[in-house]
């Protein structure tokens, strides 16, 4: 007799296979209860479109942080140039301050020295008997050449109008 291989495994195969696939089935099934399931969102994000999304969210957060950070330090720049300028100001303003000062101070000086000299002795007594008894004070001194020349340019550079 002769037999056709209709069916190439047999019914004694076919129930080894069966049983060996069913025992793969459970082992997969136990590694896959031993290892923790990723949630949804894990899951969005390993697919295409949650990648797409995700590098467009990090795309821009860049560009926006890059943005801001230029921002900024055309901001500080700006505002180191106008802290610059105060403290320019400021010392430009006390160096005039001072040069006034000192000429006012320096005019009161000579002001007094001159009123000093004119008017004579200062204790009340007549200038007549005075200067019997003042014979051994020497006058007043008056002010120096320099002394004056010094003042001169400071009374015109602050007083423009004694010039004219």
């Amino acid at each position: 007799m002769v037999t056709t291989p209709t069916d190439p495994v047999s019914g004694e195969d076919k129930s080894r296979i069966y049983a060996e696939e069913r025992y793969r089935q459970e082992v997969r099934n136990q590694i896959a209860a031993a290892e923790p399931s990723p949630n949804k969102v894990v899951k969005f994000l390993s697919s295409p479109l949650g990648l797409w999304m995700l590098s467009a969210v990090v795309a821009s957060a860049i560009s926006t942080g890059y943005a801001f950070g230029v921002d900024w330090l055309k901001t500080r720049a700006t505002k180191e140039e106008a802290d610059r300028a105060q403290a320019r100001k400021t010392r430009d303003l006390i160096a005039r301050l001072d040069l006034e000062i000192s000429y006012r101070l320096s005019t009161t000086l000579l002001n007094l020295a001159v009123a000093d000299a004119r008017s004579g002795p200062t204790d009340g007594t007549d200038a007549s008997a005075a200067k019997p008894q003042q014979a051994d004070v020497p006058p007043p001194k008056r002010p120096s050449a320099e002394f004056v020349a010094l003042l001169v340019p400071l009374t015109v550079d602050f007083h423009p109008e004694l010039t004219h």
